[in-house]
């Protein structure tokens, strides 16, 4: 607006002094108001700039759970709901694996809620390093957490699970004076193997029953669906 008004007095003044040359006064005018634009569009820049990375940032946070930097439990229904409806499409296998944390809640009141929320982070961070970039990870819940693996069924899923169980059975968690190992149980369900599946909600379902067998079996193992069922 500033620009376009700073010619339009410019055009005025060349129309009507065509054969009178401008004082330097108003140069200077025309001058200070082309510097009063340039000023406001660079801070319009900068503005726009912030504003961008605000954005990205709020995006982010709708997407990924403040604690542990994975994706967060909406996120994952919705890419749940979008890789089942592709599989089902092209005819692909696609696995669901469900984990969680043995005894999490002793840890909790053994070593405290600190400790107990350095564990996740932690976790969440080792979780990710054996995945594809394709692969898609997220805290589920609580000490609760959810793998997609598209294209890759049952046997493929069973050795990341049990990569995934060994390497956290080994690792120490170093925090503040205490020192522990834990264990995972993890769950498996997977399409086009498990036959009754008919949903995206029934992929979680079943690994989820799973890893509850697992649980009751004494935990630190990996099971798919398939196996309890039979």
């Amino acid at each position: 607006m500033k620009m376009n008004k700073s010619i339009m007095e410019m055009k005025k003044i060349t129309k009507n002094n065509d054969s009178i040359p401008l004082k330097a006064e108003d140069y200077q005018q025309l001058l200070a108001k082309y510097l009063d634009y340039v000023v406001l569009s660079y801070e319009l820049v900068k503005t726009n700039g912030e504003l961008k990375t605000v954005i990205k940032k709020l995006k982010r946070q709708c997407l990924r759970d403040c604690q542990t930097g994975l994706y967060n439990y909406r996120h994952f229904r919705q890419r749940l709901h979008m890789e089942f409806k592709r599989a089902k499409r092209y005819k692909e296998p696609l696995t669901c694996i469900m984990l969680d944390v043995d005894h999490f809640k002793s840890i909790n009141d053994t070593y405290g809620h600190r400790f107990g929320d350095f564990v996740l982070k932690k976790l969440g961070s080792i979780l990710r390093r054996p995945l594809r970039e394709s692969d898609i990870i997220a805290r589920y819940g609580g000490d609760e957490f959810s793998i997609l693996v598209p294209n890759t069924g049952y046997e493929g899923a069973y050795t990341i699970a049990q990569k995934i169980r060994s390497r956290i059975k080994r690792y120490m968690f170093r925090n503040n004076g205490n020192n522990i190992k834990i264990t995972l149980s993890l769950g498996l369900s997977s399409i086009p193997d498990d036959q009754q599946l008919q949903s995206s909600g029934q992929l979680i379902d079943f690994a989820d029953k799973a890893l509850y067998e697992v649980k009751k079996r004494g935990g630190d193992g990996v099971l798919g669906y398939y196996e309890i069922r039979q």
